[in-house]
């Protein structure tokens, strides 16, 4: 047995197109029941359903009964063996107590409950994702990577996959605290490079004088945060002022890219202002 997520996410992904939907089923056998046991236990699961939007009955009892025996016998005429019943949260509650993460059964809603709560973005492998009605989680599946959900999806088709990019189902989507050990780690923000010191510096042309205590520069430019006028000002550079040049852009407008406190900032090139100088 590898870790648990794998482990898990190999039975959830093995009842593919094989797994069938009844309410409240949590893997029962139904190939190892006779016709009556199995009738018999799809009449102790299952209900009837309504409209989300109306209330009104959408199948009956008889109905979805019904709906399930044609997919047994879809599956069984495919050569599955054993036919495994779940519903939505019955999956996971199966797959999670073989590794040991859900001790009793437990309902979407549960799940939901026990998972740290992130956005569609932040989803990765072993995160679930749940349709959520704005008063608790009514469905549940799991993301497995490549842009796939498990789930066990209806009474029709069963266990199936989906695409978490073209989803319009799950609004919500948790971690859960057992598994996040062994999902993948987000790399680390990168680190941008530090200049290569030049040992140059830029300097403003021009003098500075003293007139009544107050400093009068013959020129003055703008330090920007980006190359070129279009870039908002973030400060202003006076004569004889001196910052380490990192480097001279490439393009126009050829600006130097300077030290200016602390961070990197741009100035102008043209030398009616600014000239390089070595120290």
């Amino acid at each position: 047995m590898g870790d648990i997520l794998t482990t898990y996410i190999e039975l959830i992904s093995g009842q593919v197109s094989k797994g069938i939907y009844v309410y409240g089923g949590n893997g029962e056998n139904l190939s190892g029941m006779t016709d009556k046991q199995r009738l018999e236990y799809m009449n102790r699961r299952e209900t009837l359903t309504k409209d989300s939007k109306t209330g009104e009955v959408k199948y009956t009892k008889a109905q979805n009964i019904a709906r399930c025996e044609r997919l047994y016998e879809k599956r069984k005429k495919a050569g599955v063996n054993p036919i495994l019943a779940f519903d939505c949260s019955g999956l996971q509650y199966w797959a999670g107590k073989q590794v040991g993460v859900f001790k009793t059964d437990i309902s979407a809603n549960g799940i939901y409950g026990k998972c740290k709560k992130i956005e569609k973005k932040d989803v990765k492998r072993g995160d679930f994702c749940f349709m959520h009605n704005g008063k608790k989680a009514t469905h549940v599946g799991m993301y497995i990577g490549n842009d796939i959900i498990v789930e066990c999806q209806g009474r029709d088709v069963g266990v199936v996959t989906n695409k978490l990019s073209r989803t319009t189902v799950f609004n919500k989507f948790g971690r859960l605290p057992a598994f996040e050990p062994y999902q993948p780690i987000d790399p680390p923000s990168p680190t941008p490079p530090t200049p290569e010191p030049t040992g140059k510096y830029v300097r403003v042309k021009g003098n500075c004088r003293i007139v009544g205590n107050v400093k009068k520069y013959d020129k003055s430019v703008y330090v920007r945060n980006g190359n070129g006028t279009g870039h908002p000002a973030i400060g202003i550079a006076h004569s004889t002022e001196e910052f380490k040049l990192i480097k001279q852009e490439e393009t126009s407008p050829y600006w130097y890219k300077i030290e200016f406190k602390g961070s990197e900032a741009w100035i102008t090139s043209l030398d009616r202002y600014t000239e390089v100088v070595s120290k």
